[in-house]
């Protein structure tokens, strides 16, 4: 029997946190994929009309591929879009792939960012746009399509079939879009087993790399010559890009600012980087938000034992003391 991806929504009207019971079966749906042998839902996404969008990774017959579900209001498959309400395909024909992100776009079409898979042990990052039909835009990429990569392999990162996504070492990818509509996308690569970068990487609306930003189109992202992944990105309302992620081992928490055009924006923290251990014990960044007030809200775990963790700061990096320190 397949496996499919689930969906819980919790109430809005009654006690929080418990299942909202008017959506779909008791609070509850799965995610269908039409001939999928199971499938793994890692993002979800709300369009302007309040309809769900859900990114994931599908295992087919023939292997993983990229998924992109569409969701009613009520939790029903939106069977208008795509095939029976889902979209599964590749990034480039022959190998396979993965979702991860899905972003709605201003003018309405979404985005789909993911992981090709080069080989048995590397990944590309990699991004597809749809119409609101679940078509692929033809003037983006390569037919809709675009695989991102960097000049010597840079984009090139671990494939790790074992640990779950957010773990140092294992698959990553993040995405987010500027005002002018340009396309920042997150890698990780290692040189050797132990000597490892981030990289934030700018594509401009068609798909190409953006050669403006940092002049090559991409940042190596690298705090003290440590070990340095990259989990999450966040671009400010004012147009300044937040990276997240650990460096080190044991890790440390890792948070780093960029200008618009990608320079470092020293001005942060300390030079434009800040660090942090979890009451002594290791931790990472899974995730970045900026609150309305400007204010940053990190969240992620710490190690040994692992336990979920937030971290909140001022907008200009300095740890909020009046929550709990941090």
């Amino acid at each position: 029997m397949p496996i499919q991806s689930a969906i819980a929504y919790s109430a809005t009207r009654n006690i929080a946190g418990t299942l909202d019971t008017t959506f779909a079966a008791n609070g509850k749906t799965q995610v269908y994929f039409a001939d999928s042998l199971s499938s793994l839902a890692n993002d979800v996404a709300i369009d302007g009309q309040g309809r769900l969008l859900v990114a994931a990774k599908v295992a087919m017959a023939e292997g993983s591929r990229f998924g992109l579900a569409r969701l009613l209001e009520d939790g029903s498959a939106d069977l208008a879009f795509g095939k029976q309400g889902s979209v599964i395909g590749q990034f480039e024909s022959g190998f396979e792939a993965m979702g991860a992100k899905v972003l709605v776009m201003p003018d309405g079409n979404i985005l789909l960012a993911g992981l090709q898979y080069e080989n048995a042990h590397r990944t590309l990052p990699a991004l597809a746009l749809f119409d609101q039909e679940g078509r692929l835009v033809q003037g983006f990429g390569d037919n809709g399509r675009r695989v991102v990569r960097l000049p010597g392999g840079l984009s090139l990162g671990m494939r790790d079939v074992w640990l779950p996504p957010g773990v140092p070492g294992a698959e990553a990818c993040d995405v987010d879009v500027q005002q002018d509509g340009r396309i920042l996308i997150l890698a990780n690569h290692h040189f050797e087993l132990a000597d490892h970068v981030g990289l934030l990487i700018r594509l401009d609306v068609e798909g190409s790399l953006d050669c403006s930003f940092n002049g090559r189109g991409f940042v190596v992202v690298r705090h003290l010559l440590m070990n340095t992944w990259l989990s999450s990105l966040t671009v400010q309302r004012d147009g300044r890009v937040l990276v997240g992620g650990s460096i080190n081992f044991p890790e440390e928490g890792l948070l780093a600012r960029y200008q618009a055009d990608g320079h470092l924006d020293d001005s942060f923290a300390v030079d434009g980087f800040m660090t942090f251990k979890a009451h002594g014990h290791g931790a990472q960044i899974s995730q970045v938000v900026q609150q309305i007030n400007g204010d940053i809200l990190c969240v992620g775990s710490s190690h040994e034992p692992m336990h979920c963790l937030t971290y909140k700061m001022h907008s200009n990096g300095r740890p909020d003391n009046h929550c709990n320190g941090g």
